[in-house]
């Protein structure tokens, strides 16, 4: 994950998320936003991407509104929420059993910072 825009070259935090289509906006572990700010929600005009463990291949990036900002928790989890699902088709295997298949499937950018096809394996 990382702010800003996506860099392949540039830091990244690695952190444990969830995919969830409820509905909600999601939410961002605090420690991550190096601001020190740990409630509330991601400043609007934010630019958040999310790519694969190894930060090689963009999954799809966001610029958070004052309508769709993820929420800043503690050490939790980052959920996704619904934006990926509102970006674009996302399909969701049981297989490989054990481990599961998520498959972001965006047309091309046409630039950068838009959403990007990527697949993302999970496991139990």
């Amino acid at each position: 994950m990382q702010f800003g825009g996506y860099d392949p070259a540039g830091p990244y935090w690695s952190v444990t998320s969830i995919l969830d289509s409820g509905g909600n906006h999601g939410t961002i572990p605090g420690i991550i936003l190096g601001s020190g700010q740990t409630s509330g929600v991601v400043p609007p005009g934010t630019v958040i991407s999310i790519s694969t463990d190894n930060n090689q291949t963009l999954l799809y990036s966001y610029t958070t509104t004052a309508a769709d900002s993820p929420i800043v928790a503690g050490n939790v989890p980052m959920n996704t929420g619904v934006m990926p699902f509102a970006l674009g088709p996302v399909y969701i295997s049981k297989n490989p059993s054990g481990v599961g298949t998520v498959v972001f499937d965006y047309p091309p950018p046409p630039q950068r910072g838009r959403a990007h096809p990527g697949l993302y394996s999970q496991g139990p």
